[in-house]
């Protein structure tokens, strides 16, 4: 990370440093969430790029009953330079210090898809969730391949989210993100887990890890001792604890508090004077409205400042989105609809360590029209005449265990690709991931308009059909075989018919965000929908089949609450 200027203003407040192995109640580093009435400070754009294919662009990638998908993530080396995730373009984006575009670096096989990346001594740590089997990739300045890191499948089907990379003397060391919310080391030369499991385990709407495990799965920063691990309180939604660990002990507690439901919380990193940066999410408006913060704390654990994250004005959200320098310069990575940009936020002083109060009114996340939290007339209409046209099938006892275990049939399903199932018969695309014929692969693919069980694409791979389409123009082909978004929840419903993501809510009945329990489904009608896990702090784990970030098949994967701002939170209606 580089130096551009030192941010935090030096006003410190009341701070629960424990020494030893006691820990300090909330008492004075409760952080009251309604304190700030003033904004925080002003936006300096350090980099500006137009949004498209050619040298010096970014790439962004939207189409019918898909979400926008664009820049994954983002980070800056020792030399000032920063380096962008063009994942639409397969490429890595570099650009120099005074925001000049240098150039491009090609992502070759086998790196498929990158979501996350840091720099280290010239090197891009890439990591890959789209390749089979997902792996972390060291990539040189011409893109090579010069190292790779395999993540064990117990990672993958958590939901990897971001990686950390540490520099030491003996070699890096590399750690990935899981669900947003916990981390986990990779052994060298790829081959695997580093003698760790994750004891994950789902209560009720949410997941979280045993009390004595959490010092070991907390997240890291690199060079130093320090972890810090975030807990939402999951019976108000309205407190959360930032925990530091230091060799293993917690030394520190400090309790974040709201007047309105807390979404997503994620820990952004250090700086070289200590103070930790958190990013927080308030859910205003049922969820559709969202205001995003970055909180700054000091080596007390007390409020020295605030940044406001410009979340509305985003055309798709990156996995990572911010980061923190070690000099203390706050960055955010904004994909607009034109061009993209790296912004440095000034960070208000904030001495009382509080968000603006959400009766000062939230902000719209996405700027189209939001769905109804009834589902819509027309959706309830249309979802209304098709279950006429084509009646649901009656499944007496399906449940939501029933959907989670289809989900699951959907993605481990292992199929042999033949060079039948690999060519293209009629106008079809073929999904990014699978990259030859005569091999294994894991996932039913993404197919525009499927509505295959996983064993009804199992025979149709036999049968020589093709496998997956990613064209969503026209109708469904008759050459392929798959499942699209709409058709993986008609099937993880147990519905008869495929439904589209209009017709969906017609089947359902919408509930708060907040109570979302497993198989319901966030929908957002002629875009997208998904299935739902369970909360972390991080975010909500999510079944769905996707093109975007060209996984092109279904996944698992971790949204952010802004990122779901414009999606309606439906349950089955027979459920």
């Amino acid at each position: 990370m580089r130096f551009r200027r030192a941010m935090l203003l030096g006003i410190v407040i009341g701070g629960l440093l424990v020494p030893g192995s006691a820990l300090a109640t909330p008492g004075s580093g409760w952080l009251d969430l309604q304190g700030v009435r003033t904004g925080p400070g002003s936006r300096e754009v350090v980099v500006s790029l137009p949004v498209g294919g050619a040298s010096g662009e970014i790439g962004m990638e939207s189409g019918k009953e898909q979400p926008t998908w664009g820049p994954a993530s983002f980070d800056v080396d020792d030399g000032g330079r920063y380096w962008i995730v063009d994942g639409v373009n397969g490429r890595l984006v570099v650009v120099a210090p005074d925001g000049a575009f240098l150039r491009d670096v090609s992502l070759r096989e086998p790196v498929v898809g990158a979501l996350d990346v840091e720099v280290v001594r010239g090197h891009a740590f890439v990591l890959d969730l789209v390749a089979q089997p997902p792996a972390v990739r060291e990539v040189d300045e011409e893109g090579d391949v010069a190292g790779s890191w395999e993540i064990p499948e117990e990672y993958a089907a958590l939901g990897a989210t971001g990686l950390r990379v540490d520099d030491g003397p003996s070699g890096v060391s590399i750690s990935v993100q899981i669900a947003g919310a916990w981390e986990v080391p990779l052994t060298r030369g790829g081959k695997g887990v580093a003698g760790r499991r994750i004891p994950v385990q789902v209560q009720e709407n949410h997941a979280n890890i045993p009390a004595q495990a959490k010092a070991d799965f907390a997240t890291g920063v690199a060079g130093t001792e320090a972890r810090f691990g975030l807990e939402k309180d999951w019976s108000d939604w309205r407190h959360a604890t930032l925990t530091t660990y230091e060799y293993g002990r917690a030394v520190r507690r400090t309790v974040l508090e709201s007047d309105a439901e807390l979404g997503t919380l994620r820990f952004v990193g250090r700086d070289d004077a200590g103070n930790t940066y958190v990013y927080v999410e308030q859910m205003l408006d049922q969820g559709t409205r969202i205001e995003a913060y970055v909180k700054a704390l000091d080596r007390t654990g007390a409020p020295v400042g605030i940044a406001r994250v410009p979340v509305e004005e985003f055309a798709t959200f990156p996995e990572r989105f911010v980061r923190v320098t070690d000099a203390g310069e706050l960055l955010v990575l904004v994909p607009m609809r034109d061009r993209v940009e790296i912004r440095s936020l000034e960070l208000a002083e904030d001495t009382s360590a509080g968000l603006p109060s959400h009766e000062n009114g939230g902000t719209a996340v996405a700027p189209e029209e939001l769905s109804s939290s009834r589902g819509g007339l027309v959706s309830r209409v249309l979802g209304f005449v098709g279950g006429l046209l084509e009646p649901e099938e009656a499944h007496a006892i399906w449940s939501p265990l029933d959907a989670n275990d289809r989900a699951w049939d959907y993605l481990y399903d292992s199929w042999y690709c033949s060079g039948a199932n690999y060519s293209r018969s009629c106008g079809d695309y073929l999904p990014r991931y699978v990259k030859s014929s005569g091999k294994s692969y894991k996932a039913v693919p993404y197919c525009w308009g499927g509505f295959d069980t996983a064993s009804q694409f199992n025979q149709d791979m036999k049968n020589g059909l093709d496998a997956g389409d990613t064209n969503t123009t026209g109708g469904k082909r008759w050459c392929t075989s798959g499942v699209d978004c709409s058709g993986f929840v008609s099937r993880c419903w147990g519905l008869g018919s495929k439904q589209s993501t209009r017709t969906l809510p017609g089947f359902a009945y919408s509930v708060s965000k907040s109570k979302m329990r497993l198989g319901d489904a966030y929908i957002r009608p002629g875009v997208h929908t998904m299935m739902f896990r369970y909360f972390t702090s991080g975010g909500a784990q999510l079944f769905e089949a996707t093109k975007g970030h060209a996984y092109d098949r279904v996944v698992t994967h971790a949204w952010t609450t802004a990122e779901l701002g414009s999606y309606g939170a439906y349950r089955y209606r027979n459920w």
